[in-house]
């Protein structure tokens, strides 16, 4: 290889391994900050561009696109130079190779890193003009590369623009800000957010044999009796069955009622009702907390396929769902489960086959039922006694205590 072809080829490889430094500084720069701090920049510095960062595919499809010409323009040269050199010049050639490589991969990211979390600020305002300018050249390519996926989408489904790539920087700005840190249960009930579309009313509705309900002729002193021993502030009502739910009575209204009427104990409950809201056990939670905020109450009554009441599901339960077990004043219930020793546990039968799961770090599959309970009715194929045990591949269960229709509480042996 001549010396003016040599030159040429290490000036092309200087040049992509700049390119990518620029870029991967930027970028990094970028991730350190909030977006809502990058629009606090550019509405105080005149002179930087009108959220350059923040509003722009930048982020997620110029800097992607510049980096990975950069990293394959290098690769070529590098390949090139290769296949033109002399035989006697590989060895110098190969080592070229791994240096450069190694100088991209390992020493150009951390520099980037380095650099971000100090300067980052600086970074953005002294770029911000250049950025400017290569997103608007880049923009054509940038705007077929994202709308590339829509046209594999389903015709029915349509998003605005940008919505979904905009949320997805949000979340990974608020896991990957360098300087602040992102605290556990934080990441929890955000992922838990992100699962409300996936988990249906069944999955965490109060079922049908723990319903506590009143017949619509019952009277208001009956009623009062069952929200004291309940402890509840709702009571469904019902019409001669519980699969003819006719509403809802308030705790709220039974005392607005007891004050206007001079204490009338005797008035029938279905004059105090209000509507109830049915829902069907495949509502998501996303919808479900949806019809919650659009019909203003907090209870919706579960039906099956059949038209039958499978349960009652509250706005507490939704909740619950994100930020955990919510324990009020009135709450009587104990833990779902004990644990005697590393392998023997003593459980709720009502706890859920996913929070049993995660509690022994086993993979039980709910094949038909949502609980302990219902995985051991079906294993022993009856109504479990007490005294009655069934095993899995992993565990031992043993009924402690039972009523007449269900288990109530097992004991739990871990099987190596």
């Amino acid at each position: 290889m001549d010396p003016e072809s040599t030159n040429l080829y290490f000036i092309a490889l200087a040049i992509s391994v700049l390119t990518y430094t620029a870029i991967s500084l930027v970028s990094a720069s970028v991730e350190a900050l909030r977006r809502d701090y990058l629009r606090l920049i550019a509405e105080n510095d005149p002179n930087a561009s009108p959220n350059p960062f923040a509003e722009s595919n930048f982020q997620d499809v110029i800097a992607p696109i510049i980096k990975h010409v950069s990293m394959t323009s290098t690769i070529i040269f590098m390949i090139a130079s290769i296949l033109t050199s002399i035989t006697e010049s590989w060895l110098l050639i190969f080592i070229c190779i791994l240096i450069v490589s190694l100088l991209i991969i390992g020493f150009v990211t951390e520099l980037s890193n380095f650099f971000a979390k100090r300067y980052s600020k600086y970074i953005i305002q002294i770029s911000s003009p250049v950025i400017d300018r290569v997103g608007w050249i880049f923009s054509p390519i940038a705007k077929i590369y994202t709308s590339a996926p829509n046209l594999f989408a389903k015709k029915n489904k349509t998003y605005p623009d940008n919505e979904i790539t905009n949320q997805n920087n949000e979340i990974t700005l608020q896991f990957d800000t360098p300087s602040e840190e992102i605290e556990e249960h934080e990441v929890r009930m955000i992922r838990a957010v992100f699962k409300l579309d996936k988990t249906t009313a069944r999955e965490v509705m109060i079922p049908r044999l723990d319903i506590i309900a009143v017949d619509q002729s019952t009277p208001i002193s009956e009623l009062i009796e069952n929200i004291i021993a309940a402890g509840h502030s709702r009571i469904p009502v019902y019409e001669n069955s519980l699969d003819n739910i006719r509403g809802v009575a308030h705790a709220r209204d039974i005392l607005r009622h007891l004050i206007e009427n001079n204490e009338n104990l005797g008035t029938p409950v279905s004059e105090l009702m209000r509507p109830a809201l049915f829902i069907p056990e495949s509502k998501t939670l996303e919808e479900l907390l949806n019809d919650f905020q659009q019909k203003r109450t907090h209870m919706a009554i579960v039906v099956d396929e059949y038209g039958g009441v499978s349960g009652l599901t509250t706005i507490e339960d939704v909740l619950e769902e994100i930020v955990g077990e919510i324990q009020d004043e009135f709450d009587e219930e104990g833990p779902e489960y004990h644990k005697i020793n590393e392998n023997n546990y003593l459980i709720s039968a009502s706890i859920s086959i996913d929070d049993l799961n995660e509690l022994l770090n086993i993979h039980l599959t709910n094949n038909g039922f949502d609980t302990l309970g219902g995985y051991v009715s079906e294993q022993l194929g009856k109504i479990p006694s007490i005294g009655d045990i069934c095993e899995s591949d992993s565990l031992q269960i043993e009924v402690v205590n039972s009523d007449n229709l269900k288990p109530l509480l097992l004991r739990v042996k871990r099987q190596n």
